[in-house]
């Protein structure tokens, strides 16, 4: 199912998508040189795998020129999701995965419910 979504992307989106696999690859990537899980093998092919995606940021540098703002908005909110999905517990998913498909079936009561919880939290 996903390789058919994948050919029926435009071009622009499918440069969103790789940019946006790279960056985020980088990022976490970057992150396990700091634990227990970059060593010997590991740590080698690391540095290559680290080395690769730092040869493709300059793709971010020049997204303006190649897709819209639209599609540069979407990839930043992406971004912000994956940082924040990132930090919740791997036992919480489930809740998590729940609360993603209450959202599918009622986006406005879910959206006035978050509204309501994020202004008891200001």
């Amino acid at each position: 199912m996903l390789l058919m979504k994948n050919k029926a992307m435009k071009l622009e989106e499918k440069i969103v998508h790789s940019i946006l696999s790279c960056t985020l690859a980088l990022h976490y990537t970057e992150q396990l040189k700091h634990t227990k899980f970059y060593v010997q093998k590991r740590k080698n092919l690391l540095n290559q795998i680290l080395f690769e995606l730092k040869k493709e940021e300059h793709l971010f540098n020049n997204l303006e020129s190649v897709v819209s703002q639209q599609l540069i908005d979407i990839y930043n909110n992406f971004y912000d999701f994956i940082n924040i999905a990132g930090k919740i517990n791997i036992e919480e998913s489930g809740e998590i995965t729940a609360i993603i498909e209450a959202y599918k079936k009622d986006k406005k009561s879910m959206l006035g419910i978050t509204k309501k919880i994020l202004k008891q939290g200001s």
